[in-house]
């Protein structure tokens, strides 16, 4: 729904044109041509975002100029498409165009999106710190594929989005998911900063710890603080970052303790850049998927992709293994 204040300003712009008494298929077709096309781009991002503000950031056109469009669309079909009296609400003419414009919109960019890369290269946005961590050190011996990792997550309502790896619950009912791998959580730190540190074997040594944080809730570290045996401790102070690999990094650098994916940081335990600083792994009752538009299921390109990213995430948790805490610690 769109806010009052909207509505209120849209009404400057947008006539109200009174409620057809046939249905819209039977209005449509009494025209020889169709409406236009902006507008119906235009009405269907007001329904899609539920504001005519973002609407219009997302065409990259100001607001007035979405009004217009809604208004030639209404003038054009003789018939209300929203009902401005408490807020803007589809009608049900507005409702049955909707599910058509968006039907006909949905199909026609999955098929451009299908021709653009028949032959060509699959394009799949991943998650930042899952990319730069595993997968792109295991993607030299896989050929026509693209990564994207500009994004910090993957949105199905992403422009282009078809092919992601994303990280949740798994519970995206208009996308396809497989499950990767299950999260597992586990404090780690340099090695230096561990040796400073000492043994952690109750709440209150994190007291004096920097606690870095890839999340603005710090849901991650509060998972793992209920589950640890030390019982559980103030997870709220310490450093903010952008993102698990920054977060990471600055673990490497020694400025604090940093929450991790036992997946995604095993080649750092084995090398030696990070240890855990204490060595208790809980679920987080969380996952990696690969996602994808139901139309992709049988394309061959996902196909072997799906077969090698399962293959080598297998590979990899065989042989992943967390690394002792160093035995040599102060205290």
């Amino acid at each position: 729904m769109v806010s009052r204040d909207e509505s209120e300003s849209f009404k400057t712009l947008v006539p109200v044109v009174g409620s057809a008494s046939q249905e819209l298929s039977k209005k449509i077709v009494s025209s020889n041509r169709l409406p236009s096309l902006n507008a119906l781009r235009a009405f269907r991002s007001v329904v899609t975002h539920g504001s005519i503000t973002r609407a219009a950031q997302r065409m990259n056109i100001s607001a007035s100029s979405i009004s217009r469009h809604i208004s030639t669309l209404e003038k054009d079909l003789n018939c209300a498409l929203f009902s401005r009296s408490n807020g803007l609400v589809l009608t049900e003419d507005g409702k049955e165009l909707f599910a058509e414009v968006d039907s006909a919109f949905s199909g026609l960019e999955a098929f451009v999106q299908n021709m653009r890369q028949r032959d060509g290269q699959l394009h799949v946005k991943v998650v930042p710190t899952f990319a730069v961590r595993w997968l792109l050190p295991h993607f030299s011996n896989l050929a026509n594929v693209s990564i994207s990792s500009r994004w910090k997550g993957i949105s199905a309502t992403e422009e282009g989005f078809r092919v992601g790896i994303r990280y949740g619950l798994g519970d995206w009912p208009t996308h396809c998911a497989i499950k990767l791998y299950s999260e597992e959580l586990v404090p780690v730190c340099s090695p230096g900063f561990a040796r400073k540190v000492g043994n952690i074997t109750t709440s209150s040594d994190f007291d004096h710890i920097p606690i870095l944080h890839s999340e603005p809730e710090s849901k991650d570290w509060n998972v793992w603080s209920t589950k640890w045996s030390g019982g559980y401790f103030n997870v709220q102070r310490g450093l903010h970052l952008d993102s698990l690999d920054n977060a990471l990094r600055a673990a490497e650098e020694g400025l604090g303790a940093a929450m991790a994916d036992v997946f995604l940081v095993a080649d750092d335990l084995k090398s030696g850049r990070l240890v855990p600083l204490v060595n208790e792994i809980y679920p987080s009752d969380e996952s990696y998927y690969l996602v994808f538009d139901e139309h992709l299921r049988s394309d061959h390109r996902l196909k072997r992709f799906k077969l090698w990213l399962l293959d080598e995430i297998h590979r990899s948790n065989s042989q992943c293994l967390v690394v002792t805490p160093l035995e040599s610690r102060a205290g």
